[in-house]
């Protein structure tokens, strides 16, 4: 036995669960991730019941400890997989968070007589509305959602190309992940950190209940920081069955990183958002831990930040503060290719939240220059029927 064991040699796996509350080891070299240090986190807990007995004197009876509960925190770069729409290896957590996924096993060949927004198309059988995609270009790669889609016709992109593009085009492939409103969608997890590689400590039937864009934010490094909670926990000697292999692609810095709305580019330091999803529980008299599963309840909750450079003579943004005028936010990083014009693939990350409302709209300070900062909250347009959030990766 040896007192003290090595952070740096910790390992992080995450699994879904194949049935609710039992635990799932990682299952290969795939299954783990690597967290931002500092940034990851179980906390097992007891609920205690006191005992309001007469004990004929002031020293308390033993308290009863009942039903358990964990928390977790797992905060990660903000990344692509390095694989041009491959999933990350931190997927199992942006799926939970927002529930759906679909993506395109193959590029696909673009028709002819574009324009800067409608690209033609023969097939669009692995394209959707609110998919990011990237017009692979020579030397101009475009990013965009697409808006609309007509069967085997046509797409439509929310930001317009420069000039329009070749005939034949190819469409990148992807990945996207969208909110959904099927409750089959959100899996139980099993989090594994081998501490130091010694020590297994479990977190079973976890699910996130929020999920932040951090730090995306000029010349820096951005995160997505999960938290949410879960039905138990334990602590064993073990340590883990693989060696990780991680996903390869660095993150990309937020620079050449646009945010627009409703398709015109702005100009700003920061952007920022947190999705948050609250869990509740099933209990149980038979159970012995009392919490049998868990349930995504209520509705989704997507606010977050802005803080445009005061436009010196356009008040349009303020005015949509001022009107509740709805409009769409878009954001994407990526890493630039060796090739002038064109980003790596397999680096792109992109946000779309297609309604948007500002919440607030104050003039602010950025190093002694206006900005206006915005408070915002995402939605499902009136009758709540729309889908309010999709996360692409390219």
């Amino acid at each position: 036995m040896t007192i003290g064991v090595s952070k740096e040699l910790t390992r992080i796996a995450v699994e879904e669960e194949v049935t609710e509350n039992v635990y799932v080891a990682p299952t290969g070299v795939n299954s783990y991730i690597a967290p931002l240090d500092g940034g990851y986190s179980i906390n097992g807990a007891k609920e205690t019941k006191a005992r309001s007995i007469l004990t004929s004197g002031f020293t308390k009876a033993r308290e009863r400890v009942g039903i358990k509960s964990m928390e977790f925190q797992l905060n990660v770069e903000c990344r692509g997989s390095g694989v041009e729409g491959g999933s990350t290896d931190f997927e199992p957590l942006l799926k939970n968070m927002v529930g759906g996924k679909r993506s395109s096993a193959a590029r696909i060949t673009s028709d002819t007589g574009h324009t800067t927004t409608v690209i033609n198309m023969i097939d669009t059988t692995d394209l959707a509305i609110g998919d990011t995609i990237v017009v692979l270009e020579s030397g101009a790669h475009h990013v965009s959602p697409i808006i609309d889609l007509v069967l085997d016709t046509s797409i439509t992109l929310l930001v317009a190309m420069d000039s329009a593009p070749a005939d034949n085009v190819e469409i990148s492939k992807h990945v996207t992940y969208f909110g959904s409103n099927d409750d089959a969608d959100y899996k139980s997890l099993s989090l594994s950190f081998y501490h130091g590689n010694e020590i297994l400590e479990k977190g079973i039937s976890a699910r996130p209940t929020s999920m932040a864009l951090s730090n995306f934010s000029t010349g820096e490094i951005a995160s997505l920081d999960f938290s949410g909670s879960g039905l138990d926990f334990d602590r064993t000697d073990d340590s883990s069955p693989f060696s990780p292999v991680f996903d390869d692609e660095v993150p990309p810095l937020i620079l050449g990183a646009c945010v627009y709305i409703d398709g015109a580019e702005i100009k700003l330091n920061q952007f920022s958002f947190s999705v948050e999803h609250e869990n509740g529980f099933i209990t149980s008299t038979c159970s012995e831990s009392g919490r049998i599963a868990g349930r995504k309840t209520g509705k989704r909750n997507i606010t977050g930040s802005i803080n445009p450079y005061m436009d010196d003579a356009d008040v349009s943004v303020y005015d949509k503060f001022k009107n509740n005028t709805s409009y769409s936010l878009f954001a994407f990083c990526a890493n630039p290719s060796t090739v002038a014009g064109e980003y790596d693939l397999g680096s792109v990350v992109a946000f779309y939240l297609p309604q948007v409302i500002s919440t607030s709209d104050v003039a602010g300070d950025q190093e002694g220059i206006i900005t206006t900062d915005i408070n915002f909250s995402a939605d499902g347009g009136d009758g709540g029927e729309s889908t309010d959030i999709f996360i692409s990766m390219i």
